[in-house]
């Protein structure tokens, strides 16, 4: 700082006043004072990354080559001019290790040397970062293995893979074939379980995760050793027993764990002796389970699986053959028809429906003559079945054969008949559009807004869906954009429709809003009936409002404030100062920096990232003081000398607080 007072200490032998002349001549010829002590460092040659490299890491390590400096400042930035905004690092040799770039981009950089006799800055060189992220990731965890050790209550189980360019670990571990998350974020590349269970198969895999993404190994399976209990033995029914009931308990013997663990049973059942088809009951402690509705004249295949904690083991297969059917075991006669008996539909198309109990599957019959009903389905195992393109205007006739194992059960022949031809297109009757909560339709940039279409169409017969599609474009803008469609159904309603469509207006980034300006939007409804008719097109009134960004918060700095300084530049000081800074504008603000009863005028303002910075002429020499807030009422920072071509030189630390 080239004169400036507050830089002046003792020298001694010098008197005060020799001192202050000497130090103010210095100054105010700084760039001649330094070439006669100390010569200028050289140039900065530039290694790596060279200028116009393409696909440079994005963790790139900056490097070049110079003498005679004594520390260097990095400037790194995506504008081709580059000041003191960019500067990214201060460095005592010639390597800076970046943080993380972005993929793909464009980058600038140049390197000042610095020494007492001066500054020489480098080219200014340009590169070009990598596209491919996928070189970044970690490999796919490998050498992966289980070491298993039995203990008192199962198995001890060590997990282990090799380690490489990974951070972090998480290890997925369970019984099903898609495992879950166990634990995360490991810093080794081993984990122990210490319960697994005898004669079990787990699961597991393990993800391995850098700053870039993640890599997972392929799921992989360990089962572990068998330590059985005793076979249960079938008891009841006893093998080869005949006329056994419906409604039956199976009976085994307990089953005895060696190492006294508890056993849960598991009850198989099948008509089949290789139980590839067969119901398992939900297992149970006690040695017996209650079975209902088995099917007469049958023959039964049953065992049991006893489960511990140590592993599974089974008894023996035992059949046995249910009682013959009796006549109430048929289907119930079937009731309940929809559309009901002697009913008149309004369409073409319906959906038969009925209702029986004990049935297995069902016979359909349809015709147009109640003595002459052909099949039209059968083994049907649901109660609804579909009829579409049926002739308008028309009585059909239908009935349902319920079946069981024990026999069929006829219903009654039931009638309906169909709605005339419909042949008229429906219409949309009105379309209005709304925007709740946002009165004066002003939207703050950011924010998400509810656009309402409340909608009402009409049809002569039925309704049966809507498409609802929204539009939108800048006013001034000649071209309408699609944002968003909507399908409805309209099926719940007859012949008249009334409905809300709502749309999200967000101005959030990467929305079609996400802009300051003017806005118009309109909505286009579609409807069609349940003959497939289609109405026109119809186009709601333009809906306008307008996307605002709202003004930034300017922190109240005005007043008087209180501070320190240390500086170390020709001589070391450290001292105190005051400063008074009063608003001239919505942001920027006079500021008065008080030292040793003399006044230096500036003038303040708060720049994008929220920090005050300060610039002031002392004795000829332009200062830069910028300053981040700590709280409300406590800044500080940095002091900086401005040089001819814009470049900052810090000198020393600055701090201050308001009275």
């Amino acid at each position: 700082m080239y004169g400036i007072p507050w830089l002046r200490a003792p020298l001694k032998p010098l008197s005060k006043a020799i001192a202050l002349g000497l130090l103010i001549v210095m100054l105010s010829s700084c760039a001649t004072l330094d070439s006669i002590f100390t010569e200028k460092p050289s140039i900065p040659i530039l290694s790596f990354p060279l200028d116009g490299s393409a696909g440079v890491t994005v963790l790139p390590v900056f490097s070049w080559s110079g003498s005679g400096a004594e520390h260097f400042y990095m400037y790194l930035g995506k504008e081709p001019v580059l000041n003191s905004q960019h500067l990214v690092a201060r460095r005592e040799k010639w390597l800076y290790e970046s943080t993380k770039l972005d993929f793909g981009a464009t980058y600038y950089w140049k390197v000042d040397a610095v020494n007492s006799g001066g500054i020489s800055s480098s080219k200014t060189f340009s590169f070009t970062t990598t596209t491919d992220e996928s070189a970044f990731l970690p490999p796919e965890p490998f050498n992966l293995s289980v070491d298993a050790v039995g203990t008192e209550w199962g198995y001890r189980c060590v997990f282990s893979w090799t380690r490489v360019a990974a951070t972090q670990y998480d290890f997925y571990f369970g019984t099903g074939e898609d495992p879950r998350l166990y634990a995360s974020n490991l810093s080794v590349s081993e984990i122990t379980v210490a319960d697994c269970a005898p004669r079990t198969t787990y699961f597991w895999k393990v993800v391995a995760r850098n700053e870039f993404g993640e890599r997972s190994s392929a799921v992989r399976e360990y089962t572990t050793g068998d330590l059985p209990a005793s076979e249960p033995v079938g008891v009841y029914p006893e093998a080869n027993a005949d006329g056994v009931p419906l409604n039956v308990r199976f009976i085994w013997t307990e089953s005895i764990c060696p190492l006294g663990s508890q056993i849960e049973y598991e009850l198989l059942l099948s008509e089949r002796a290789d139980f590839l088809i067969c119901d398992r009951f939900e297992r149970n402690a006690q040695p017996f389970r209650d079975v209902t509705g088995l099917t007469p004249s049958t023959t039964y295949y049953w065992k049991v699986i006893g489960h511990s904690y140590y592993g599974s083991v089974e008894s023996e297969t035992l059949q046995f053959t249910t009682r013959s059917f009796s006549l109430d075991e048929r289907p119930e006669t079937p009731y309940g028809p929809l559309p009901t008996n002697g009913s008149e539909t309004s369409i073409t198309a319906v959906t038969l429906s009925w209702n029986s109990e004990r049935a297995d599957h069902y016979s359909l019959y349809l015709g147009l003559t109640e003595d002459d009903l052909p099949l039209e389905a059968e083994g049907l195992t649901d109660t609804l079945y579909p009829l579409t393109d049926l002739a308008p205007d028309t009585v059909y006739y239908w009935q349902i054969i319920a079946t069981n194992a024990a026999g069929s059960t006829e219903g009654p022949i039931w009638r309906f008949r169909t709605g005339k031809a419909d042949t008229v297109a429906p219409e949309v009757s009105s379309i209005t559009l709304t925007m709740s909560g946002i009165p004066d339709r002003r939207i703050p940039l950011g924010n998400v807004a509810n656009l309402r279409a409340a909608i009402s169409a009409t049809d002569d017969v039925k309704l049966n869906s809507a498409e609802v599609i929204l539009y939108g474009k800048k006013i001034g803008e000649s071209e309408w954009r699609l944002i968003e469609t909507k399908s409805i159904s309209l099926k719940k309603y007859q012949t008249d429709a009334y409905w809300n469509s709502d749309f999200q207006i967000r101005t959030t980034p990467a929305a079609f809003f996400n802009s300051v300006g003017s806005y118009i939007v309109r909505v286009s409804v579609k409807v069609e009936d349940a003959a497939g008719n289609q109405s026109s097109e119809e186009i709601s009134r333009n809906f306008d409002f307008e996307v605002f960004k709202e003004a930034a918060v300017i922190p109240d700095i005005e007043g008087s404030w209180t501070g320190t300084f240390s500086i170390a530049y020709i001589i070391n000081l450290n001292d105190t100062i005051s400063l008074n800074i009063v608003k001239t504008g919505a942001n920027s603000f006079s500021v008065t920096v008080v030292y040793q009863g003399k006044n230096y005028g500036g003038a303040g303002t708060i720049d994008s990232n929220g920090d005050l910075r300060i610039t002031a002429i002392v004795e000829g020499v332009n200062v830069v003081l910028i300053g981040s807030f700590a709280s409300a009422t406590t800044v500080d920072g940095s002091i900086f000398v401005l040089r001819k071509d814009q470049s900052l030189t810090q000198v020393g630390y600055w701090s201050a607080q308001k009275l």
